[in-house]
């Protein structure tokens, strides 16, 4: 187990802490958009009436992303590499670590962080209870996303 946290990962009263933020125009909701940093490369695209998105992510080896939450279900496949996922579940941190082939989900309200020891490509998608397409919409989580070196995220170039 990792750090304790002061908010409860899973619930929806998370939204209500002083650590979580909209992430704004980052969530690029209903617009197809691509751009790379010293992370790598992140392209969405936009399917049907607008309401399902998938991400294409590919990451540079020793990088983060995410430090964020959903309000749905969050699904990754990893198409080639790795990724260690930590989770905010409950107050406590947990660890796993996904390697090509894998698909993950990620539940409602749960803040999470990806660091990729290894170059990897992975696609992300959100989902209703019912298995129905979720339009994407991003909270950033404070204490996760510091962990991000903001040299990794800074300019960001449209590609």
């Amino acid at each position: 187990l990792g750090r304790p946290h002061n908010v409860f990962g899973g619930s929806t009263d998370i939204y209500f802490s002083p650590l979580v933020s909209s992430a704004g125009e980052a969530t690029f909701q209903s617009q197809e958009a691509s751009f790379e940093d010293a992370r790598g490369r992140y392209e969405r695209r936009i399917f049907g009436d607008g309401q399902a998105s998938l991400n294409l992510v590919y990451t540079n080896s020793g990088h983060y992303r995410s430090g964020d939450l959903h309000k749905c279900e969050q699904v990754n496949f990893i198409v080639w590499g790795r990724a260690q996922l930590l989770q905010v579940q409950g107050y406590e941190e947990h660890t796993t670590v996904h390697g090509a082939g894998e698909v993950i989900t990620i539940p409602p309200h749960v803040p999470h962080l990806y660091y990729f020891p290894e170059n990897t490509l992975m696609t992300e998608t959100w989902r209703h209870p019912d298995g129905s397409p979720c339009p994407f919409q991003a909270f950033l989580y404070k204490p996760l996303r510091d962990r991000i070196p903001s040299n990794s995220t800074a300019n960001p170039r449209k590609t």
